[in-house]
């Protein structure tokens, strides 16, 4: 535990403290010379910058040291020092010395989200409240759902992996600048905090943390978290604001399958009550029907048909369906790729309209019929 007096514990920046004390741990003296008192002013150590006490045990002991600092040393070496009660004159490394002459803000912590860990791994929601506009976003991340909504819409999108990467560079957020501690109502209202333009809540399994972001101007904005009464200044790009259509546009994922996935070391598709799988071996690709090998040996064009057919099926809306276990997927389709990655998709035709749904997910995903029918017909070729 860390402390730093005036500082609530929650605003500290541990690492920078404990580095400080463990530097001041190894610190060690190089002699400079014996100076009589008058040429202290030549060092500032007359009149020093600041004087350091430091309390330590020896033994279950108390001692005691007092470290005055002076002037700046030659070369931005750091600065001149002396121990209380003696004559030796030494240089306080530069880093120690800048530490010990920081202002008390230095020491708290610009990490907008604290204590986050495995981001990548952990489950999250945000909510994106954009007060002007009354408009509601929410982006959620679990085992159940992978998606995006805009307002109270039960209609969904997948996340793109573009989203993914922002919603992890807004966690890892750190401010440019800790603009104002302990701000009072006046101070708020100047930094556009009393009415943001926009409110972000984020889940992140059992913690949650609110911010209240200022509008954007001049790249930068304003941003204070529930649980902490300081103002930072941040970068606007690291921000989610989602205040223009084509910006929305990029979060939601628009293909099944993306182009960077293409590298696929196998997949498996059930079709008309027929199990068939392509394997690559060797560089080459083998086609098994009900788990024998195919003497087709030509299947390099039917490769490129079918994988033509999956990057052409595209998303039309999400829907909070789960299809009955009774019904039966015209196509049920999983992929292995190169880089380990695994999907597994179930089509349905119901009512003339096609879906899809991705295993783990609650989420039913409406796409173009006319699409999923060249691709059966593809599929359907090699049978």
């Amino acid at each position: 535990m860390v402390t730093v007096w005036g500082i609530d514990n929650n605003l500290t920046d541990t690492v920078k403290c404990q580095k400080l004390l463990s530097s001041l741990l190894d610190l060690t003296i190089d002699e400079l010379t014996k100076q009589s008192l008058q040429f202290k002013r030549q060092y500032g150590l007359q009149k020093p910058l600041a004087t350091v006490n430091i309390n330590y045990y020896v033994n279950k002991e108390i001692d005691h040291i007092e470290i005055n600092i002076g002037n700046e040393a030659p070369a931005n070496l750091g600065n001149y020092a002396q121990l209380h009660g003696g004559d030796m004159i030494f240089i306080l490394p530069k880093e120690i010395a800048g530490l010990l002459l920081a202002p008390q803000t230095e020491f708290i912590s610009k990490e907008i989200f604290k204590d986050i860990t495995d981001i990548e791994a952990a489950d999250w929601q945000l909510n994106i409240l954009n007060l002007s506009k009354d408009e509601e976003t929410i982006l959620t991340k679990n085992v159940k759902e992978n998606a995006i909504c805009f307002g109270g819409s039960n209609q969904k999108a997948l996340l793109s992996s573009t989203t993914k990467e922002k919603v992890i560079n807004l966690l890892n957020l750190q401010a440019l600048e800790i603009e104002k501690v302990s701000p009072a109502l006046d101070d708020i209202d100047i930094y556009g905090l009393l009415v943001p333009y926009v409110q972000i809540n984020v889940s992140l399994g059992k913690k949650s943390e609110f911010l209240k972001i200022s509008a954007p101007k001049d790249g930068m904005c304003f941003v204070m978290p529930s649980d902490r009464n300081i103002v930072f200044r941040c970068n606007e790009a690291d921000i989610l604001f989602l205040d223009n259509d084509a910006y929305k546009d990029s979060l939601y994922k628009k293909n099944i399958f993306d182009s960077q996935e293409q590298d696929i070391n196998s997949f498996s598709v059930k079709i008309k009550d027929k199990n068939m799988e392509i394997k690559k071996a060797n560089g080459f690709w083998q086609l098994y029907i009900n788990e024998k090998l195919s003497a087709q040996v030509n299947l390099g064009k039917f490769i490129d048909e079918i994988l033509l057919q999956f990057n052409k099926l595209e998303l039309i809306n999400g829907e909070l369906k789960v299809f009955d276990s009774g019904e039966t997927p015209k196509v049920d389709l999983r992929i292995n790729y190169e880089n380990g990655q695994k999907d597994s998709y179930r089509f349905f035709v119901i009512e003339g309209n096609a879906y899809v749904t991705y295993e783990g997910y609650n989420i039913c995903f409406k796409v173009d019929k006319k699409t999923l029918d060249e691709l059966c017909d593809v599929l359907s070729k090699v049978l």
